[in-house]
């Protein structure tokens, strides 16, 4: 039974008794799921006391139970870090944070990385269908058919396939925007599906 009297709020008090809980029955680690922070009292009743005691300072903990024995932990990062910083552990508190500024940053670039890859798949088929439909016009009835704007656009698109559609843009004369590039484009693969059903 933990002594009400003794720990009484006090923050100084409190966070020596919960500094020695933590040296005695405690842990805290970094998972690939998150992080952890656990106190292993002896009985139920001691877990029921602390997770009390620490709830009251501030810092939200729960107790569970894990092969018929109670555990009092925390998963998550700021109050972790909270914890270690009431009992003095500001290394810990330090390093659990900079860990999650770490892995954030980490997360952030990897998301970043994937939508750019997206994005780079989806331009390579664009481009890749926009040369399948110039090259079937050009062997159905030749590129000489087309408008001159239509015409310009299909050329420069066969000269540059790696380029933009902002790119190409710039070649033209005068120059267009991106989605006027885009625009000649789209009625080109129209004309190629008229083509691929029969019109001429």
């Amino acid at each position: 039974m933990i002594n009400k009297e003794l720990v009484n709020g006090n923050d100084t008090v409190t966070g020596a008794f919960l500094r020695g809980a933590f040296i005695s029955c405690g842990s805290v680690y970094v998972q690939k799921a998150g992080y952890h922070l656990e106190f292993d009292p002896e009985t139920d009743e001691k877990c029921r006391e602390l997770c009390r005691i620490i709830n009251e300072q501030g810092m939200s903990v729960s107790v569970s139970s894990r092969r018929g024995r109670s555990f009092v932990y925390c998963k998550n990062s700021e109050n972790i870090s909270d914890l270690m910083t009431y009992i003095g552990a500001m290394q810990s508190a330090m390093e659990i944070m900079n860990i999650k500024i770490y892995k954030e940053v980490r997360s952030g670039i990897n998301r970043a990385v994937n939508c750019e890859t997206a994005n780079i798949g989806k331009t390579a088929a664009a481009a890749a269908k926009q040369l399948m439909d110039i090259r079937f016009i050009d062997e159905r009835i030749g590129l000489d058919k087309l408008s001159d704007d239509l015409r310009e656009i299909a050329v420069l698109r066969l000269e540059n396939p790696d380029v933009p559609l902002s790119g190409l843009g710039k070649l033209t004369e005068p120059c267009i925007s991106r989605s006027g590039v885009n625009h000649r484009l789209e009625r080109i693969s129209k004309k190629a599906d008229e083509l691929r059903n029969g019109a001429k």
